[in-house]
C-alpha cells in the first residue's frame, strides 16, 4: 500500500501538510511487520488502513498535548450544568491502547476476527 493508496481509503488524511507522506511510509512499514498477509487475507488493506489511521490520530493527539497521554473524560462540570457518560459499552476488552480511537476499536475488532491476535499481540487476549 501507498500513501495514495491509504488517502483514497481514508479520505479524510489527504491533507498532506498534517498527514505527511512520510509518517504513513512509517507506519505502513510498521504494519507490513506486524500484520499477517495469509491471516488478513482480502482485509490485509482494510486492517492496514485502519493500523495506519489510528497511530496517525494517537501521533496527532500527541503533537497537539504535547506530549501528554490521552484519558477518556467520564463527567464534566460547567456551571450547574454536569454531563457523564460511560464509555464502558463502547470499550473493546483488553483493547488497551486500540480504544483510543475509532479506527483502533475497528482495527482490534477486526484483528480478532482473522485471529491476527496472538496472546499479549495487540492486546489479543480477550
Amino acid at each position: 500500500m501507498t500513501p495514495a493508496a491509504f488517502r483514497l481509503i481514508f479520505p479524510e488524511f489527504e491533507n498532506d501538510g498534517i498527514y505527511e507522506d512520510s509518517a504513513i511510509n512509517s507506519l505502513l512499514t510498521l504494519a507490513t511487520a506486524r500484520l499477517k498477509a495469509e491471516l488478513w487475507d482480502d482485509s490485509l488493506d482494510q486492517g492496514t488502513g485502519l493500523f495506519v489511521a489510528h497511530y496517525l490520530i494517537l501521533n496527532k493527539k500527541q503533537l497537539t498535548n504535547n506530549g501528554a497521554t490521552t484519558a477518556v473524560i467520564t463527567s464534566k462540570t460547567v456551571g450547574p450544568i454536569t454531563i457523564s457518560y460511560d464509555p464502558s459499552w463502547s470499550v473493546t476488552k483488553n483493547g488497551g491502547h486500540w480504544n483510543l480511537t475509532g479506527y483502533g476499536q475497528q482495527f482490534i475488532y477486526l484483528a480478532r476476527m482473522v485471529g491476527n491476535c496472538a496472546p499479549a499481540q495487540f492486546y489479543g487476549a480477550y
